[in-house]
C-alpha cells in the first residue's frame, strides 16, 4: 500500500504557510503516523506491517511486542468485560 490514508494539516505561527501532510493510523494503537514523501508505511523510518490483521502500524517497542490487537478487538474485549462486572454486581 503506497497510498496514505489519513490527512493532515500543521498550523505553526513560525511557518509562513500551513504544511499538509498525508498520514497512515497504527491499526494497534492508533498513534498517527506522518508520512514521509516517497516512502510507503512499512519503510524503517515510519512503520512495519502486520500481516495478521493486514493494515499499518507504528514502531513504539510496546505496541509491536505486544501482538496483533487491532484496536476494534480491544474496544470489543473491554466491552465484554464491562458488561461481565455489570452483571456480577447485580
Amino acid at each position: 500500500m503506497k497510498q496514505a490514508r489519513g490527512y493532515g494539516i500543521i498550523t505553526d505561527p513560525a511557518l509562513s504557510a500551513p504544511k499538509e501532510i498525508d498520514t497512515f493510523t497504527c491499526a494497534h494503537c492508533q498513534t498517527v503516523i506522518d508520512r514521509i514523501p516517497g516512502k510507503g508505511p512499512t519503510d524503517d523510518a515510519i512503520g512495519a506491517w502486520c500481516t495478521c490483521c493486514d493494515a499499518p502500524i507504528c514502531l513504539q517497542p510496546w505496541c509491536r511486542k505486544r501482538g496483533c490487537v487491532p484496536i476494534q478487538r480491544w474496544l470489543e474485549k473491554q466491552e465484554i468485560r464491562r458488561n461481565y462486572d455489570e452483571a456480577m454486581r447485580k
